[in-house]
């Protein structure tokens, strides 16, 4: 996902593909692997230590 964003040759709002690339893999990752990030993550959430 973030390599097809980041092959793509357009910039929205001046910024380039490499920092769209980033967020694209990012949610990419967030929708496909959900659940594995919810058993890492304790249920308190992610900024308790």
């Amino acid at each position: 996902m973030a390599f097809a964003v980041a092959a793509t040759p357009f910039a929205l709002a001046g910024i380039t593909t490499d920092f769209w690339a980033i967020l694209a893999g990012l949610a990419a990752s967030l929708v496909a692997e959900r659940s594995e990030l919810r058993a890492h993550w304790p249920e308190k959430g992610i900024g308790r230590l």
